[in-house]
C-alpha cells in the first residue's frame, strides 16, 4: 500500500508540475512589449508571474524526493511508465528554463509596471483632491453633523445631500 501510494503521489505531482509549467509558459508567452497592449494583458502576464513566484519553493524542492521515490520503487520492482521516468529526469531542465523565461519576462515588463504604477498614483491623487474639494466645498458647508443642529434638521439636511 505504501509503495502504491508513493507511486500515485509521484505520478500526480509530476502531472501537476507539467500542467503548471505549460500554463505558465502559455501565460507569459510574449516576445516583446508590443504583445502587452493594455492593462488587462499586463495583469494577465503578471498573474502568471506571481503564481510562478508562489510555487517556486515547492517545485525547487520536488526533484530530489521524486528521484528517491523512483529509486525506492525500482528497488521493490514497482513498474513506472517510461513517461514518468523521463519526466523525473526532464523536470529540472524544464523548471530551470521556466525560471529563466519568467525572469526575462519580468525584466521586460518592469518599465510597463512602473508606467502603470505612475498612472495609478495619479488617479489616487486626483481622487484625493476631489474628495478634499467635496469635503471643503460641499460637506463642511452643509454639515448635518454639527453639535448645535437639532436632530430633525440634521436628518432633513442628510436627505437633501442625497
Amino acid at each position: 500500500r505504501f509503495l502504491s501510494f508513493q507511486r500515485n503521489k509521484l505520478i500526480q505531482n509530476l502531472a501537476r508540475f507539467k500542467e503548471f509549467v505549460a500554463k505558465t509558459q502559455n501565460g507569459i508567452a510574449i516576445h516583446s512589449l508590443d504583445h502587452v497592449k493594455n492593462y488587462q494583458d499586463l495583469v494577465s502576464v503578471m498573474r502568471h508571474l506571481v503564481k510562478f513566484q508562489a510555487n517556486t519553493e515547492q517545485f525547487d524542492r520536488m526533484y530530489e524526493p521524486s528521484k528517491s521515490v523512483v529509486v525506492l520503487l525500482k528497488k521493490h520492482d514497482i513498474h513506472l511508465p517510461s513517461t514518468v521516468l523521463s519526466d523525473v529526469e526532464n523536470a529540472p531542465v524544464l523548471w530551470r528554463d521556466l525560471k529563466k523565461r519568467c525572469f526575462f519576462v519580468n525584466e521586460m515588463l518592469a518599465p510597463r509596471q512602473i508606467e502603470e504604477v505612475t498612472k495609478i498614483r495619479a488617479m489616487e491623487l486626483s481622487f484625493e483632491k476631489r474628495t478634499m474639494l467635496f469635503y471643503t466645498n460641499t460637506f463642511q458647508k452643509k454639515e448635518p453633523t454639527s453639535l448645535d443642529t437639532p436632530p430633525r434638521l440634521a436628518y432633513k439636511m442628510i436627505q437633501e445631500l442625497h
